[in-house]
């Protein structure tokens, strides 16, 4: 878990990890609890998505 304020590099460093991994050949799946997060890193799904978790309003 990382946390920090705007333009403290969190995407930057997801997004450096997950080319790292996929380098060696690792399957990545970027999760994000917010659909705007998603939009940031590649091939990103929300978690109720990517987990099939119902949501009841």
């Amino acid at each position: 878990f990382v946390d920090g304020p705007v333009g403290f590099g969190k995407t930057f460093l997801y997004t450096a990890i997950m080319a790292y991994l996929r380098s060696k050949g690792k399957i990545v799946q970027a999760v994000a609890s917010s659909s705007i997060a998603v939009y940031l890193l590649q091939g990103g799904h929300t978690a109720h998505y990517q987990f099939k978790i119902s949501l009841i309003l």
